[in-house]
């Protein structure tokens, strides 16, 4: 796998300035498909993840080539990684929900969230109230798809370009952000994979915010037990 870098590229989509700074907390593993696997603080190896696992600061989550993994956080705020993707939960110091480091990334931000930041290799997004889908290929170029609310993205050089609901652009490593194009919302939400309910593991449900906080509380303070893994997972 290619090494990772990360630059200044930014994603910044509508938020309330009055609204507090959102602060990492990491998140809990509420749903597979497949297999996922996990790097923790405390076992800096991959290994298996499972679902009901807290992870904080510092950790992170590879979904295998034929996998997906859901992820919570306690205020509903959901997100799902698409096959052969890494996330990585941001240290405490950062104000960061995460990194997506390789793959693609649906988030939904709950309603009234405090702004929230997402970086890619190329991205910083900071996020309130938004859905949207964020890819990095394997030449660290990023895509973002506006769903729901407004984007703002910004590339490494060259102005902020905003994303209505509906559109969608390209930022080439090290570029500037290229001109919106339509996206097909509808279509977007009834044929991509990514975006279906996952199939196993789940736990809570995917339409349940409440039954993520819950879950959150009760896992915070718990240590989870963790096993090497043994292969890349597929």
């Amino acid at each position: 796998m290619q090494a990772v870098r990360f630059s200044a590229l930014a994603i910044c989509l509508a938020m309330s300035a009055a609204s507090p700074a959102w602060s990492a907390s990491g998140g809990v593993l509420v749903s597979t498909e497949g297999t996922v696997q996990a790097r923790t603080t405390t076992l800096p190896r991959w290994h298996p993840a499972a679902v009901r696992s807290a992870y904080m600061p510092g950790d992170s989550l590879m979904t295998g080539r034929r996998s997906r993994a859901g992820v919570a956080l306690t205020d509903g705020t959901v997100t799902r990684l698409a096959p052969a993707s890494i996330l990585q939960f941001p240290k405490s110091a950062e104000a960061s929900f995460g990194r997506l480091l390789l793959g693609r990334l649906w988030l939904k931000v709950a309603k009234q969230h405090a702004p929230m930041a997402i970086h890619t290799p190329g991205a910083v997004a900071t996020v309130i109230g938004t859905e949207l889908i964020v890819t990095v290929d394997g030449e660290e170029n990023t895509r973002v798809a506006c769903l729901e609310g407004q984007v703002n993205v910004q590339g490494l050089v060259g102005a902020v370009v905003t994303l209505k609901a509906g559109q969608g652009l390209d930022v080439r490593m090290g570029a500037a952000a290229e001109p919106p194009t339509p996206v097909d919302v509808k279509r977007w939400r009834s044929a991509d994979p990514l975006l279906a309910s996952l199939k196993q593991g789940k736990a809570p449900e995917d339409d349940d915010p409440e039954g993520y906080k819950s879950l959150m509380r009760q896992l915070q303070d718990q240590g989870q037990p963790s096993e090497p893994a043994t292969a890349f997972p597929e």
